[in-house]
């Protein structure tokens, strides 16, 4: 609750500092003169622009969004364990985890249902050879890999090939 309180805040800040011109009239009454000229100065700061442009266009980018906030999935995933069994849930139920708001039981986008269905069929059906899919694999089978990269599992995981089979792959959780 502090942290959307604060990033409210930081937003309203950043909004009256909009026109370099007017920042210093527009002043909120519980923040002095030189800390608002040093907050108008950063938000008006070419490296502060193009940061905020770059973000902007990244999560433009974004099919889905996420309930984790600014927490990482791997500390998310270490904070989240089986109510019943205590250990930590697999890849598939993590995907579940920060897409899915559990206080309403809503997910945060219809596409995010979509992919979290078609994960838990895949874990449910077996491989032609009477195998089941490991759960990492089943992640990069559906969300796809980038440059080695298994989206949803953060940068600890990569796709790594066996040397004894070129049609198969594992998954390397760091």
């Amino acid at each position: 609750m502090i942290k959307e309180r604060f990033k409210e805040y930081r937003s309203v800040l950043h909004k009256r500092c909009m026109s370099h011109e007017e920042a210093p009239l527009s002043a909120p009454p519980h923040v002095t003169d030189d800390d608002w000229r040093i907050l108008c100065d950063r938000f008006s700061s070419n490296s502060f622009q193009k940061r905020s442009k770059i973000n902007s266009d990244n999560r433009e980018k974004l099919e889905v969004n996420h309930v984790a906030g600014s927490k990482s999935f791997a500390e998310f995933h270490h904070n989240m364990r089986d109510s019943v069994t205590g250990q930590k849930l697999g890849p598939v139920d993590l995907y579940r985890g920060t897409h899915c708001r559990q206080a309403m039981r809503s997910w945060v986008h219809p596409r995010a249902d979509e992919i979290w269905a078609a994960m838990d069929t895949l874990r449910n059906q077996p491989t032609p050879d009477g195998t089941q899919r490991s759960e990492p694999e089943i992640l990069s089978e559906v969300l796809g890999t980038r440059s080695g990269y298994v989206r949803g599992l953060g940068h600890g995981a990569k796709l790594m090939a066996p040397a004894r089979a070129a049609s198969t792959r594992s998954i390397v959780v760091g």
